[in-house]
């Protein structure tokens, strides 16, 4: 018999989580994977500043950072090393209205976004818009691009693997036996 797994977007999503971990922005982390037409990870990337620079040096409050930080769909496209036509981006986050036109740009064709955070205060969020949602829509308009709020499909299992990585992290501190050899 088959074991249970994870469906595709899970499987993505959980990725994103994990490369949100390596976002410097001490109050927002996202993360984002992209997948080819094909099903193959071809780019991730986190919020967070240009390669080589100092993160230290930079500015670390809103709104001074702002100008200077990449989103994680940002990075994530230009850390990319395949063909975007046709992709999948998960995201953390929503994407906001600069990284939509991004997204429209590079013919991605489908958007797996994590849940709206009390920060976001929507799908479509720009504080500089009066009506974003409507900027959004308007952009997304005969683009035929599918949107999707993700929701786990087997949240049981992802927390069940969850805990074996805690588990093995404690057991390879020295924490913890593992019982594995």
């Amino acid at each position: 018999m088959l074991r249970t797994r994870i469906n595709w977007d899970d499987y993505f999503m959980v990725q994103a989580l994990w490369a949100k971990v390596r976002s410097p922005d001490s109050s927002t982390q996202c993360g984002c994977v992209l997948v080819d037409k094909r099903g193959r990870p071809i780019g991730q990337g986190y919020n967070g500043y240009p390669r080589n620079i100092d993160d230290s040096k930079m500015p670390q409050t809103r709104p001074e950072k702002y100008p200077s930080i990449l989103h994680s769909e940002e990075n994530a496209i230009s850390n990319s090393v395949g063909d975007l036509e046709g992709a999948t981006v998960y995201v953390t986050g929503p994407p906001c209205i600069h990284c939509w036109a991004h997204i429209i740009q590079k013919g991605i064709k489908r958007v797996v976004y994590g849940p709206i955070t009390t920060s976001s205060k929507g799908l479509y969020s720009d504080a500089q818009l009066d009506n974003p949602n409507q900027v959004v829509a308007d952009m997304l308009e005969n683009q035929d691009i599918e949107v999707v709020r993700w929701i786990p499909n087997n949240y049981e299992l992802i927390k069940e693997e969850l805990e074996l990585i805690r588990r093995l992290v404690m057991g390879a501190l020295g924490e913890i036996d593992v019982g594995i050899n």
